[in-house]
């Protein structure tokens, strides 16, 4: 391992040290093997490390603010739109088939890098996210806990509210991608 956590920041209360060992252990439950390289990279809710090893990059997730509960949940709707064709990230499964890790009393989750941009505004991009936003409601949810967000019948027609007053010049897009799905 040639560069592993050489800054002096220390997340949440707990050493370098500490926080090393985490994504270690975390690292090798999730059978990535062979690190080279961790990276302390932005996050608001976790920690979140980029973690470069000799086949692949990932991203190892400490999770901070939710219940395990909730993370599994989290990781079993990601998988479901994963599943459902949608331009997602699946978290990594451990062998036990679950995507969640805890050592230590702390959660951790891992899922592969890609590589990212900012999307320009641009009109081809709003319409498909809205096509992707409205096909979202498509999914049978008969299999899945409940969750009280954009699951909710009306989350749809709240929304519209929203992006009408946020982005009016964007509004029409939407209503029409919305009013072809009816």
């Amino acid at each position: 391992m040639s560069q592993i956590l050489q800054d002096s920041w220390t997340p949440n209360g707990r050493t370098l040290e500490q926080s090393k060992e985490i994504i270690i252990k975390s690292a090798k439950a999730f059978d990535l093997w062979g690190i080279i390289k961790i990276d302390r990279i932005g996050g608001n809710a976790n920690e979140n490390y980029s973690i470069t090893t000799k086949k692949w990059d990932f991203v190892i997730k400490i999770v901070i603010e939710y219940p395990k509960e909730n993370v599994e949940q989290e990781a079993n709707y990601i998988q479901e739109l994963f599943n459902n064709n949608f331009p997602v990230i699946p978290y990594i499964k451990l062998k036990s088939w679950k995507h969640v890790y805890e050592y230590k009393n702390t959660i951790t989750v891992a899922l592969k890098k890609v590589k990212w941009y900012h999307p320009e505004q641009s009109k081809n991009n709003i319409s498909e996210i809205a096509v992707n936003f409205w096909k979202l409601h498509s999914i049978s949810t008969n299999n899945s806990n409940t969750r009280k967000h954009w699951l909710d019948y009306n989350y749809l027609q709240e929304s519209l509210k929203i992006i009408k007053n946020k982005f009016p010049k964007e509004y029409p897009i939407f209503l029409n991608i919305y009013e072809s799905f009816k």
